[in-house]
Formats: C-alpha cells, sequence, structure tokens
C-alpha cells in the first residue's frame, strides 16, 4: 500500500513540474528552435512566468541574472476587492513598490557589511539558489550587492494572459496552419504572434503597434494595406501571411532562424550590429542570439530585446505541448473559412450583415475592413465560411499567400470584370 502511495505521489509531483516540456520529450519542437544551454536559465524564468504565475502575482527578480529571483507576491487581497479598476491599479502599484523597496534595503544594507534581517535573509538564501558566490573581499561585496540593487525588476505573471491567448489562436484553427503550410514556414513561429499580443486582433500598443503581430505602420505598409478603407494589420490571417514574409525576409538575410527571430523586435539593423560588433571585437566567427544576449550592449538592444528570444522559446514549447500544460477546449476546425477578393467595388459591410454564419461573426474575421465606409474599391480581400459568387468574387488559394503579400492579391483580378447579374 505504501509503495502504491508512493508511486502515485511522484507521478503527481512529475506532471505538475511543467518544465519537464522545455526538454522537448515528445520531440514536438523543431531542432531549429531547440534551447541552447546558455539561455536555459532565461527560457526558464520566462516558461515560469507563463505557467506557474497568473496576472496576480508579481516577481521580484535580476534583469541581467534571470536564475535570481527573490520573491513573487501574490497581490490577490488587493485585486479581489470590491474598487474600481483604476484605484486596483494605484493599490497594486503601490503594493509591488513596498515589496521592491523592501529588497532594494535589504541589499543596501548587505553591501555595508552583515545583515541578519528578513529580507537580508531572503537575498542571500536567493543568491545561494543561483549558485551566485559572495566575494570575502569588503570592496567586491559592496559593488556586487549595490550592483544587484541596481538591477532588481518585478515582472507581472501571464499565466491567465497565454492560456486567453491560446483561447484566441484555437478560435482562427485551420486557416492560419494551412497559411503556414502555404509559407513552409515552421509552426513554431505563431509564439510571436502570441508573444507579441496573445494573438489579440484587436491589440494597439502606446506607440501604435496593431493586431496580433503587432506591426508598426512604417513596416506594416510594406505587406498590407493601412488606409482609409481598411487596417489589415488587424486581421488574423493577413497579418499572419504579413508576418511569414517579413520573418522569411529575415531569415534571407541574417542565415539562422534565432538571429531572424530576435531581429522581428529589434529589427535588422540592430541585430546585424551586434554580429559585426561580435565578429570584430570579440573574434566570433558565426554570433548567434545567444553571442549577442551575453556580450553586446546598446542603447537600442536592451531587457525587451535580450529576453525576447527566450520569451519565443518558452511559448514554442508550451504550444507545442499545450494540451499538456494548458488543458483546453478542442481546437475549432474552421475547414470552410476562405478568402475572397472583390472584383467590383461593393458595400461589404451591407453584404457581411447578410451572410448568415453559424461558426463565425463575419465582422470580427473581417476586422479589417473600415465600418465607416460605404463601398469598397475592386481587389478588397474579404473573409467567409458562406460561398460568395464567382460573378463578382475571385476565391483565392492558399498558395496565394505566398506568391503575394497582401497587398499586392489585388493583381488576381486586375484583369477580371465585374459582373452585377
Amino acid at each position: 500500500m505504501k509503495i502504491i502511495l508512493l508511486i502515485l505521489l511522484s507521478s503527481h509531483c512529475f506532471a505538475y513540474d511543467l518544465s519537464v516540456y522545455l526538454k522537448d520529450p515528445n520531440n514536438k519542437v523543431a531542432k531549429d528552435f531547440s534551447i541552447p544551454k546558455e539561455l536555459y536559465p532565461n527560457v526558464k524564468f520566462w516558461f515560469d512566468i507563463y505557467t506557474k504565475h497568473d496576472s496576480k502575482v508579481a516577481v521580484i527578480h535580476d534583469t541581467d541574472n534571470l536564475s535570481i529571483v527573490y520573491s513573487a507576491i501574490d497581490t490577490s487581497d488587493v485585486t479581489n476587492k470590491l474598487l474600481n479598476r483604476h484605484t486596483k491599479y494605484a493599490l497594486v502599484k503601490k503594493y509591488r513598490k513596498q515589496y521592491l523597496s523592501y529588497y532594494k534595503d535589504a541589499l543596501k544594507k548587505l553591501s555595508k557589511g552583515k545583515c541578519s534581517e528578513t529580507y537580508c535573509k531572503k537575498v542571500l538564501d536567493s543568491l545561494s539558489k543561483a549558485k551566485i558566490k559572495i566575494p570575502r573581499n569588503r570592496r567586491k561585496r559592496k559593488t556586487l550587492f549595490l550592483m544587484y540593487r541596481g538591477n532588481i525588476r518585478i515582472q507581472t505573471g501571464q499565466k491567465d494572459k497565454i492560456k486567453r491567448g491560446l483561447h484566441n489562436i484555437n478560435r482562427y484553427g485551420t486557416p492560419i496552419e494551412r497559411i503556414f503550410k502555404a509559407h513552409k514556414a515552421p509552426k513554431e513561429l505563431l509564439a510571436i504572434a502570441l508573444l507579441e499580443s496573445s494573438f489579440n486582433v484587436n491589440a494597439k500598443s502606446k506607440v501604435n503597434a496593431t493586431g496580433p503581430w503587432q506591426f508598426m505602420n512604417y513596416i506594416g505598409k510594406h505587406f498590407m494595406n493601412i488606409d482609409r478603407y481598411q487596417d489589415q494589420r488587424k486581421n488574423a490571417f493577413l497579418s499572419t501571411s504579413a508576418a511569414l514574409h517579413l520573418l522569411r525576409q529575415n531569415k534571407m538575410i541574417l542565415k539562422h532562424w534565432d538571429l531572424a527571430i530576435n531581429a522581428y523586435n529589434s529589427g535588422t539593423k540592430n541585430i546585424l550590429k551586434g554580429i559585426r560588433y561580435l565578429k570584430k571585437k570579440k573574434g566570433i566567427k558565426n554570433p548567434r542570439v545567444h553571442h549577442i544576449v551575453r556580450l553586446y550592449n546598446s542603447a537600442a538592444y536592451q531587457f525587451a530585446g535580450k529576453n525576447f528570444y527566450s520569451e519565443f522559446l518558452a511559448l514554442a514549447h508550451i504550444i507545442a505541448y499545450r494540451q499538456k500544460i494548458y488543458p483546453e477546449e478542442k481546437i475549432f476546425n474552421g475547414n470552410a473559412l476562405h478568402a475572397y477578393i472583390t472584383k467590383c467595388s461593393l458595400d461589404l459591410n451591407k453584404l457581411l450583415k447578410t451572410i448568415k454564419s453559424s461558426d463565425f461573426k463575419m465582422s470580427i474575421i473581417n476586422n479589417h475592413l473600415s465600418k465607416r465606409i460605404r463601398k469598397f474599391p475592386k481587389g478588397t480581400i474579404v473573409f467567409s465560411d458562406v460561398p460568395l459568387t464567382k460573378r463578382r468574387f475571385y476565391k483565392v488559394k492558399y498558395s496565394d499567400f505566398k506568391k503575394y503579400y497582401p497587398k499586392k492579391m489585388y493583381k488576381k483580378v486586375r484583369s477580371y470584370k465585374c459582373s452585377t447579374r
């Protein structure tokens, strides 16, 4: 009986040791995206942020060495109160700032000498777990603790956000997979959209990056139509195709997927600068992301840029093992959904209201179209799972997504005449 109980307990513990999926036990993640040993501590940190801690938890950690985690503070006592969201935000911010000051004060005290206070002990325990050796030399000791004091940071947990993002991806199901297949792109790249916006088609950042792939206006216009008629950055399918075009071009320039993915966040120019620096100053013949993260410092390549690829790897493994990590509803099978290009100028908003679909809300699927425009020009892309007439619409083949940028798809109907019969 005791043996059976021990087996059950051990299997129960193993089931909740989610970091086992970072080792890719079932070989679900392509070799191009295996985790470099130099980045494993960073990937593990972000994996925990995405799978262990929800948005009510604040993790206090070191910015340079993500193995150093001082505490995970639960703010649910504040957020669960019957207060408006502005008051809650202010209280949580104050609560977190208070705890941050405790650890900063502890590090300052440790820099001056021995300290036996509670938070000093917590700091020393965290450094010990991260296998950090404390120098005996007084000056070096002071320098070390003051450095850690300057590096301290708070990261909000994102477990609930990522779970919501996976649900968002599931809503679009098979069509997204088919676009990836048309581009012959690794399925792992979908983790970028999960990282950028939780695949929220309505996402808009403070700097106006828009849509699930968070395209800025300047870059977006290279691939998509962004005008008074539409903003294709908002559309789940068109922005996915545009992102895969951009990523493929990044890879052509940088040769490796890790560099191409990091360039999606930091820009190709910044990554090329890092590569040139490492070749010239450090003598590294074939620099990769883990070299740039460790050895390259630039005002344009700070915490967000240095952690982007580690976050991506954590999410790529989460997507691969999502049924184990986030047991969720079955992925929606939207086989009937297709893209169409108009052969005529049409009142598409009026048309979409008349389409009766049991699976989709047409206004959400076609959220790239402006609701204020009455007539859209010939060559406008619209999505429907209800077949549209050949007289007015050209049905897009999935192979067209690779052949054309979304903004160039109008070329498919350039020679067609509109028929209103």
